[in-house]
């Protein structure tokens, strides 16, 4: 049997019941609110209207009385005027209440209070309204004629109003108990539906507890029985799986160590065929220059005194155009020889350092290019052999491509050495460019070979340049090579 559909099922199942049991507990909850919040609104209805009518068998006293006092004038205050305005009021009052009290609705305080009006009530305001209408009718006749001696038709009026008066009373105090009869009814019909409401939704949860709560009970220990099971199953699964997982991790572990030990080997031997490149390319310039000087360079010297000797002899205007531009181009390579030589191995780099060499460098520069060179560094301090190949070089190909690609008007080189580095910047007011545009582009064999020779002597190499602003070559190279 497939535990997993089982659970599904169930799980649907108490969902369902336990949805109905909520919605019925909401709908039970929601009627009883309706009705609670009805009853409310209804008993503070009828409380007013109560107090009203109650209010009614006052004011008829108080009407009863000013009539008294606006029919028989004495000595007593205040005078027959303030008693005329008041009882204009209260009489105003008294027929407004009625008429509300008998027609169903009433104002007060801005709201508008509802009246029920039973068979008994309505009943009760038919006896009531001839009795009112004497009242209401002599109390207008006083008003009309407020102040009058003793034995004027005010007196009939009044005789009229004290005879209906205890009829009325009697009548409002029937209407006020018949409100609170029927008040304590619909209070005892609201408390009915309350209390069937309670014991309906009573029922409801004894059967959410029995059909819902008792079976999501059972089946919950059922499943934590299975967690427990499984879980402890899955501990054992997970100490096995921890245990591969440490020897995996060793073997990773010692995996990236090979990796990067190979790693580190093919860098150290990519530097070293870099720099054996490097050292025997510079032999071999070495090598060359020496043969030039003292091969070529001393044979071209002996060529030219030679020719200086044929100097002497008569020759004739044919000949001595020709023995003019020999010794020309002899000297033109001579000239030539020793420059040759000179770029391959300058003696000056070897004699007096690489500052010497490098203004040597820049006077050379200016001198074939037109461009202003200027060069900024210490005179007499040498470094090791290594280090003032490596700047020299590096320098030579910077200036190259500076005069060959970045049309420059000036160039300055500045060596500096400080204690814990030595720098060399060349920095042009060419035309630069986008490094950025570079990147994804391989570099030429020249800035290669500036950074390879930088990273041999353990420094660092860096290029910076904008369009229109130029571009800047920096070497560091840490530690102290003074000599």
């Amino acid at each position: 049997m497939n535990p997993a559909p089982d659970a599904r099922q169930v799980a649907r199942r108490l969902t369902r019941y336990y949805i109905l049991a909520l919605a019925a507990v909401a709908l039970l909850t929601l009627a009883g609110q309706v009705v609670i919040q009805s009853s409310l609104s209804d008993v503070l209805d009828d409380a007013r209207v109560i107090n009203i009518a109650g209010r009614q068998r006052m004011l008829s006293q108080q009407l009863t009385k000013r009539a008294i006092l606006l029919t028989h004038p004495g000595p007593y205050p205040p005078g027959p005027a303030t008693h005329a305005r008041n009882f204009n009021d209260l009489l105003t009052l008294w027929k407004t209440c009625h008429e509300g009290l008998e027609g169903g609705q009433l104002t007060q305080d801005g709201g508008v209070v509802r009246v029920r009006l039973s068979p008994a009530t309505t009943a009760l305001f038919r006896q009531l309204d001839p009795h009112y209408s004497a009242m209401h009718a002599g109390f207008r006749e006083i008003a009309r004629r407020p102040g009058q001696q003793p034995g004027s038709g005010g007196d009939t009026a009044l005789r009229t109003v004290l005879a209906h008066e205890s009829e009325f009373l009697r009548l409002m105090d029937a209407i006020v108990f018949q409100y609170d009869r029927e008040t304590k009814q619909r209070v005892d019909r609201v408390r009915t539906i309350e209390f069937t409401l309670a014991s309906v939704l009573f029922v409801v949860l004894v059967l959410e507890g029995l059909l819902v709560f008792r079976p999501v009970v059972a089946h919950t220990g059922r499943v934590i029985e299975r967690l427990v099971a499984s879980e402890a199953n899955l501990k054992m699964a997970n100490d096995r799986l921890h245990f591969a997982n440490q020897s995996l991790l060793q073997t990773q572990e010692a995996l990236l160590r090979t990796a990067e030990e190979k790693y580190q080997l093919e860098q150290a031997e990519a530097r070293t065929r870099s720099g054996s490149l490097l050292e025997g390319q510079e032999e071999e310039r070495r090598r060359l220059a020496r043969e030039l000087h003292d091969g070529i360079g001393q044979m071209l010297t002996g060529l030219k005194l030679h020719t200086e000797q044929l100097g002497s002899a008569a020759f004739t205007e044919k000949q001595r155009r020709t023995y003019d531009e020999l010794r020309r181009l002899l000297h033109e390579t001579i000239e030539s020889t020793r420059t040759v030589a000179y770029n391959l191995m300058p003696s000056v780099l070897s004699d007096f350092g690489v500052a010497a060499a490098l203004r040597r460098l820049a006077e050379q520069t200016a001198r074939s290019s037109g461009l202003a060179v200027e060069f900024s560094g210490p005179e007499h301090l040498r470094f090791a052999d290594a280090v003032e190949t490596g700047l020299y070089r590096i320098a030579q190909e910077a200036l190259h491509n500076a005069v060959k690609h970045a049309g420059a008007n000036r160039i300055t080189l500045d060596l500096t050495q400080k204690p814990d580095v030595l720098q060399l910047t060349i920095t042009d007011d060419g035309r630069g460019f986008d490094p950025r545009r570079q990147r994804g582009k391989s570099p030429g064999s020249g800035l290669r070979n500036m950074r390879t020779r930088a990273e041999l002597l353990g420094g660092t190499f860096r290029i910076s340049s904008e369009p229109g602003r130029g571009t800047r070559v920096l070497v560091k190279l840490p530690g102290s090579f003074g000599v």
